[in-house]
């Protein structure tokens, strides 16, 4: 049997314990979210192609009349959806 200030003093780590829980699974809430926002899916690596080369497609065409403005607004979109506000 526990003497009054023993069972008092427990009483109070078990408590302490309920309370270091609670704040744990905050904390490792936020760290999940803070690995989500720098964990990005694997990207295919962009390869630079020059105005003047030929188009990735395989088109024949010069990469500046057939993807360069489609591909521009897709970075633009891209990085614009970084922006926006949380």
């Amino acid at each position: 049997m526990l003497v009054t200030g023993q069972a008092l003093v427990y009483q109070q780590l078990i408590c302490y314990n309920q309370e270091i829980s609670k704040h744990s699974e905050v904390f490792m809430g936020f760290l999940d979210s803070i690995v989500s926002f720098f964990r990005t899916e694997a990207e295919e690596p962009i390869q630079k192609v020059g105005r003047n080369e030929a188009c990735w497609c395989g088109s024949g065409k010069k990469y500046k009349k057939c993807h360069l403005v489609e591909d521009e607004k897709k970075m633009a979109k891209k990085y614009a959806s970084n922006c926006g506000s949380s």
